[in-house]
């Protein structure tokens, strides 16, 4: 169960850190500019190296891989979860908040590719001992 928790963890933070960089986009329109999505990514892929260097021990490609796969996946259930249970809106939605998530989305997934490949050649040339 310890195994499941850790291997679950970096894709469950970078899926919180894209909600509320889609939130922050939403609701404020200085999170639109390039400084701040720059930043945001930055930090996200600091994030990304930490996380993969300090939970995936050994270092293998199956981690790299898996690590994006469930982030995939846990959007992919999210998303499943939100069209069963109704967003509300109906067939009312705003095609600019499907826009700003795609971009958020490609995004996220850049700087978890970028994130976790800098993770895995930290813990390979940084083996602890």
């Amino acid at each position: 169960m310890h195994n499941f928790i850790r291997i679950l963890l970096n894709p469950f933070v970078n899926l919180i850190m894209m909600f509320i960089l889609f939130l922050l986009i939403l609701n404020f329109d200085w999170a639109f500019t390039l400084a701040f999505i720059i930043v945001f990514v930055g930090f996200t892929i600091v994030i990304n190296a930490t996380t993969f260097k300090i939970l995936y021990k050994k270092t293998a490609w199956k981690f790299y891989f898996s690590s994006i796969g469930l982030f995939l996946c846990l959007l992919l259930v999210f998303l499943i979860v939100q069209i069963t249970m109704g967003s509300g809106q109906g067939d009312q939605g705003s095609s600019t908040e499907g826009i700003l998530l795609m971009m958020v989305f490609l995004i996220l997934v850049l700087s978890i590719i970028i994130g976790n490949l800098a993770g895995l050649i930290l813990s390979k040339f940084l083996k602890e001992d």
